[in-house]
């Protein structure tokens, strides 16, 4: 889990949600925090590409991370940006697939 993302959730769950999720993630099958800051340059190419700072950040760490899949409480994360290097899942489609590989 990149940074961005961690902190992204901090600010948007409650403690015991934070807590649940954490538990959650830690019982998958792969699961690591990444603290590793990515390099001014490789934010800049996403803002050049279209994304607003915060977004740009977010995908440059899922970007250096290899993160296949995103799920965003805002489903328009970066939709404007042709060949992403992660797939941009709604929760019901996150859920549906999940449930299909189980």
């Amino acid at each position: 889990m990149p940074l961005q993302v961690f902190l992204e959730l901090q600010h948007n769950l409650t403690a015991q949600e934070m807590r649940d999720s954490l538990s959650a993630l830690k019982r998958s099958r792969e699961f690591r925090l990444d603290y590793e800051h990515v390099a001014p340059e490789v934010i800049h190419r996403w803002e050049v590409r279209g994304a607003r700072l915060g977004d740009a950040i977010i995908a440059a760490q899922l970007e250096l991370a290899g993160v296949a899949f995103l799920v965003p409480e805002n489903r328009h994360f970066l939709l404007e940006i042709p060949d992403l290097p992660f797939e941009v899942l709604s929760a019901a489609e996150a859920l549906d697939d999940i449930s299909r590989a189980n």
